[in-house]
């Protein structure tokens, strides 16, 4: 009786190794870009967290600033304003950057509007909408009708910038 002889074929070496660098550089190709991705993701993440922060510390000192009552003289109650603070209120209510956070004390009680803030601006207006000097003390800061606002915040390598022009509220009812 005649023998059948199965022969079954598989992979040599030389066909195994050629398939396992064919899929190490597919993979390592995929995982470039899948972690190019994540990066980007984590970056976009990270700015949005960012802006959200800076835009609530924004509402927070417009709010403020909206409030400022009249002094005895009918103009806005600011005590002093410079490049990056400003005191109103009977000098009771003061906002300024205090190392990297942005700081609003009220009452002697200090509480960190933002962290990691690298630059805050302050600007004042008279009620032409001309810039008044960066630094006013006592009368002088009797004309300002807005304050104009710019944070820049920085965490890792992301970034945010906010600005603002609050107009006071306490001086609507003039030039009626």
């Amino acid at each position: 009786m005649p023998q059948v002889v199965h022969t079954s074929r598989g992979f040599t070496l030389i066909e195994a190794i050629a398939s396992i660098v064919v899929l190490a550089i597919v993979s390592s190709t995929s995982s470039s870009v899948i972690w190019a991705a994540v990066q980007s993701y984590q970056h976009g993440a990270e700015t949005a967290r960012l802006q959200s922060e800076a835009s609530i510390a924004m509402e927070r000192m417009t709010r403020e600033l909206r409030a400022v009552p009249l002094n005895a003289t009918s103009a806005p109650d600011i005590s002093s304003i410079t490049s990056s603070s400003i005191t109103w209120d009977n000098s009771t209510r003061v906002l300024s950057l205090t190392g990297t956070d942005l700081v609003l004390t009220v009452s002697s009680v200090d509480s960190v509007l933002l962290s990691d803030v690298i630059s805050f601006s302050v600007q004042a207006y008279n009620a032409a909408n001309t810039a008044m000097a960066p630094t006013l003390n006592g009368s002088a800061c009797d004309p300002i009708r807005r304050v104009s606002l710019q944070i820049d915040v920085a965490r890792g390598e992301a970034s945010s910038s906010v600005r603002t022009k609050v107009f006071l509220r306490c001086m609507m009812l003039e030039g009626l």
